[in-house]
């Protein structure tokens, strides 16, 4: 049972290799077999095909960083204080699994995300607790008016963005840091009611 747990394991870290270091469409049952030493058909054995290999992948990844969020986002305060470390516990998987948040952004920033997004609800009951953030903070006065949703994105986006210019060396860690980008990102939204009584 162990040995079936491992391959299937070392199956998807290669998934997520390959994918995060030559894209979506480097991706094949031959070239994961080649990486892990296993043979073509034992991959068969864990995944009916190519796509069933990534999006297992790729749910299981994110179910690790959404864990990692509801394990490290703050509990109390206000809704910025909340989103601030929505932001801020993504940025701190991002260090401690970088191939996995990569491999998930990479996946989130392709074709098949579309695919997955429109043929599965699972990613909807994922978004939920963050929704609700950008919601509070939104009925709150917090945030300007818009779509929770999109808020959240865009908060994601934001991270994400910094996260991968600092791993492909665009920008430099002791010029911008993560909590001056979390910063700006909420001036930004702020509610100028909110920022006008506070």
């Amino acid at each position: 049972m162990a040995n079936k747990s491992n391959n299937r394991t070392l199956i998807m870290d290669a998934v997520a290799k390959i994918i995060t270091n030559d894209g979506y469409g480097s991706v094949s049952m031959s070239q994961v077999a080649k990486l892990t030493g296993l043979s073509v058909a034992t991959a068969y054995n864990y995944f009916t095909n190519k796509q069933d290999m990534i999006i297992t992948t790729y749910h299981e990844a994110c179910e690790r960083l959404n864990q990692y969020i509801i394990d490290h986002v703050s509990k109390n305060g206000a809704p910025d204080v909340k989103l601030a470390s929505y932001m801020h516990a993504i940025y701190d998987f991002s260090k401690i699994q970088p191939t996995t948040f990569l491999f998930t952004n990479s996946i989130f920033n392709s074709p098949i995300n579309r695919e997955i997004s429109q043929s599965d609800q699972w990613i909807d009951s994922i978004m939920q607790p963050w929704i609700k953030i950008a919601r509070d903070g939104i009925q709150q006065d917090y945030f300007r008016q818009m779509d929770p949703l999109t808020l959240i994105y865009l908060a994601y986006s934001n991270v994400s963005c910094f996260i991968v210019d600092t791993f492909n060396h665009n920008i430099s860690p002791d010029s911008t840091s993560i909590d001056e980008i979390i910063i700006l990102f909420l001036n930004g939204i702020r509610n100028p009611k909110y920022i006008n009584n506070h």
